[in-house]
């Protein structure tokens, strides 16, 4: 993948090794995520499991998944990332991740 993340095509795929430059930079149930080139690629809300923060933070990533996945109110989130993975829409990376603090909510 240009952007140094890797196609998940099996479950040995799920968690795979750090991928450079990209970065997640989140507070307050906000998050920017940052490309390689610096692009911003999201900009807006963060649900995260307080058990989720806690790892991400202990640890400095978090597990970025990126592709066509179909999340929808009620869907079986497994079963959507399968899914995807099985069909070649889905590609991972561990990225740097960081808890600053309150961050400017914008929105592009």
């Amino acid at each position: 993948m240009a952007e140094g993340l890797q196609l998940v095509a099996d479950p040995a795929d799920w968690l795979p090794g750090t991928v450079s430059g990209w970065r997640l930079v989140a507070a307050a149930g906000w998050a920017t995520l940052t490309a390689p080139d610096a692009t911003i690629v999201y900009d807006g809300e963060l649900a995260l499991w307080p058990s989720c923060r806690q790892e991400a933070i202990a640890n400095g990533w978090v597990w970025l998944g990126v592709g066509v996945v179909g999340l929808g109110e009620g869907c079986d989130i497994g079963q959507a990332l399968r899914t995807a993975a099985g069909a070649g829409l889905l590609a991972s990376g561990l990225a740097a991740a960081s808890f600053p603090g309150p961050l400017a909510q914008h929105r592009q």
